[in-house]
């Protein structure tokens, strides 16, 4: 009896792909090889199995071993990597079966498509449903694809502040990158900084993100505008954790010169109009524009969201001018889509408008603040406290004292509700100090010494 051959380096690394290799495009591709090189069921079982156990591996039904899969690979005159290869966009001139594989290999990749929509708009329920549906078939992706569902899973950990398994689908995506090389589009690689940092930045590891992020940034050949914009508030954010404003308004400065070809009204208003003729799903593959249009809806959904955060950020810089320019733009993209968003962007108009001394102004944008608040069921407490900032300094003004304290402490029951301390950090902090310090002094003004004296003691410990 001889004794086993013992499995080279290259047999380990096909017997761990072949554990986890689809069956369904393994049997595809042993049936389509023996075809080709017409070879019939019985020339290819002979002393090797039944026709049954090949009919299974033909249908998908078995898997079969490392050993049998070299025997069929030398009797049908083919490398075994022929077989475990992953898919690859197809040559013309290929046989019908070629075809279909690449059919197959498109309508995945629609599906990575479909998972970005989904997350751009945070529907964890639809993202969690896609990335299920496509799982079964990662092997039949090249890695690069493969690497994008990681990024994809990672990315909706992210938004579920799980850094733990956020973390494990980082670990495994960079493998796949690194194992793709020069193939994977530059863009997956930012892609990987910006899950990096954002499982950085959901454990307050803000120095750690910030490296991540400006990473990201610096990579050459990435096209993608909107991963751009995030990586670029994402910077910002970092930076007013860290209490460096000037170096977050410095890292915003060419956040809009990314559309210098266009106004940044039209820009909104063209791809609003745009989204609003789109029957995404059926018009998509009618038209045979699939890709294209899913990657503008997707850009829709993010732009609304980027705006909004690039004028959350200008807002907490005090940088009051390029802070109302930008929230303009984003009331563009947001009046007749979320009714919360559309609060939260008057809110600010208000607000920015009074800071400006622009009372007329502030009171038309607090009127239709108004009228948005009465006509949805915007329930988002950090919102309604925004709001209820506003109608407070607005009252302030106008010298309408009694009223301007009663809504600034409408804005202070609004915020206790939303759960963070006075501890957190970011813009709920920000905005407790500047609400603590106003009510304060209107007590002051209204003979309540001792509770005007205890909210400037508050404000000042925040400051």
């Amino acid at each position: 009896m001889y004794p086993p051959v013992p499995l080279t380096n290259e047999d380990l690394a096909n017997r761990q792909i072949l554990k986890d290799f689809d069956p369904e495009l393994l049997g595809e591709r042993i049936r389509r090889a023996r075809q080709e090189q017409k070879v019939t069921q019985r020339a290819l079982c002979r002393n090797l199995f039944t026709s049954a156990y090949l009919s299974s591996m033909e249908l998908g039904k078995t898997r079969p071993t490392l050993t049998t899969l070299q025997q069929i690979a030398e009797r049908v005159n083919k490398p075994v990597s022929y077989f475990l290869r992953p898919a690859a966009p197809g040559i013309g001139g290929l046989s019908q079966g070629w075809q279909q594989e690449q059919g197959r290999l498109l309508q995945l990749r629609q599906g990575l498509l479909q998972v970005s929509v989904a997350l751009s708009k945070a529907d964890v329920a639809e993202t969690t449903n896609l990335l299920d549906q496509l799982k079964p078939y990662l092997s039949r992706l090249p890695e690069a694809d493969q690497a994008t569902y990681h990024l994809w899973q990672a990315a909706l950990y992210n938004r579920q502040e799980d850094s733990d398994n956020a973390a494990f689908e980082l670990e495994e995506a960079a493998r796949l990158l690194e194992a793709a090389g020069s193939t994977a589009n530059p863009d997956l690689f930012s892609r990987l900084d910006l899950e990096v940092g954002l499982a950085s930045f959901n454990r307050h590891q803000y120095i750690n993100a910030l490296t991540s992020f400006r990473t990201g940034l610096s990579r050459t050949g990435v096209v993608d505008l909107t991963l751009n914009r995030r990586l670029q508030l994402y910077v910002a954010r970092c930076y007013l954790l860290l209490e460096q404003p000037e170096e977050a308004v410095k890292s915003l400065q060419d956040f809009m010169v990314q559309d210098q070809d266009k106004q940044w009204t039209e820009i909104a208003e063209n791809i609003f109009n745009q989204a609003q003729t789109l029957d995404l799903q059926q018009g998509a593959f009618a038209l045979g524009r699939s890709e294209q249009i899913w990657v503008q809806a997707a850009d829709l959904a993010q732009r609304s969201e980027y705006y909004l955060d690039y004028t959350r950020l200008l807002f907490q810089a005090r940088q009051y001018d390029t802070a109302s320019k930008a929230a303009q733009t984003t009331y563009h993209f947001v009046r007749d889509g979320d009714p919360c968003n559309r609060l939260e962007v008057l809110s600010l108009l208000a607000l920015l408008s009074i800071r400006q001394k622009d009372a007329p102004k502030a009171q038309g944008w607090l009127e239709q603040a108004s009228q948005s608040l009465e006509g949805t069921a915007c329930t988002d407490s950090y919102i309604l406290a925004r709001y209820y900032q506003a109608s407070g300094e607005i009252a302030s003004a106008g010298k309408q004292t009694e009223a301007a304290a009663n809504a600034y402490q409408e804005a202070l029951t609004h915020l206790d509700a939303t759960g963070e301390t006075d501890e957190a950090p970011g813009s709920t902090r920000e905005m407790r100090g500047e609400i603590y310090f106003e009510l304060g002094q209107l007590l002051r003004q209204l003979g309540r010494f001792e509770e005007a004296l205890d909210y400037i003691e508050k404000a000042y410990r925040l400051q």
